[in-house]
């Protein structure tokens, strides 16, 4: 099995695949053309960044043959582009502070019609560094012993039919009106 890590940047995008034991198995990058329309400003065009993303993990994920491939995604539009990219998911997971929040968690699960689990540590970055230097250090066999061992559900929530309808129903006016809305840039 490996693992794939993507890191949606400032300037750019990184994709890396680690085996189960921490090897690099790819590394891509993919630099963004910001525009900058006048001083002061600077713009991306999310489209062209997920084409990029969708190329760089079709890159990545070819270098790695036939292990399996697990992507996570935040955002409605983004679960759409992975989905066109064939990456299906099934389930998200909240870490950070917005993960301390049974109120923010829920109304994630209703917008983007997935469960939402809540790991018991919710700080991804100290609990990533753990299990490295639990696998480095000999404590775990793997990596994926690690996981299994320190990664644990608290609670998942799951999207309630009725709300998540009228969020489907706004996220269909917001499809027709964003594009609408790109050409229109402030004098």
């Amino acid at each position: 099995m490996s693992l794939l890590g993507i890191d949606v940047g400032t300037t750019a995008a990184k994709a890396i695949v680690l085996s189960e034991e921490g090897k690099l198995l790819a590394s891509v990058r993919r630099e963004y053309n910001i525009v900058r329309p006048q001083p002061g400003w600077a713009e991306l065009d999310s489209s062209a960044i997920w084409r990029q993303l969708e190329d760089m993990i079709r890159e990545a994920a070819a270098e790695t043959a036939a292990d399996p491939v697990v992507a996570l995604s935040y955002f409605r539009q983004d679960l759409e582009y992975m989905a066109t990219a064939g990456i299906g998911i099934k389930e998200l997971r909240a870490t950070g502070g917005g993960a301390r929040s049974n109120s923010w968690l829920q109304v994630s699960a209703d917008i983007l019609d997935l469960p939402l689990l809540r790991p018991r540590v919710t700080e991804a970055s100290a609990l990533g560094a753990t299990i490295l230097a639990g696998s480095g250090s000999g404590v775990y066999a793997s990596i994926q012993q690690a996981v299994s061992t320190l990664v644990r559900g608290d609670r998942t929530f799951n999207p309630d039919p009725c709300t998540q309808a009228a969020y489907a129903e706004s996220f269909a006016r917001y499809q027709l009106l964003y594009p609408l809305c790109q050409s229109v840039r402030p004098g």
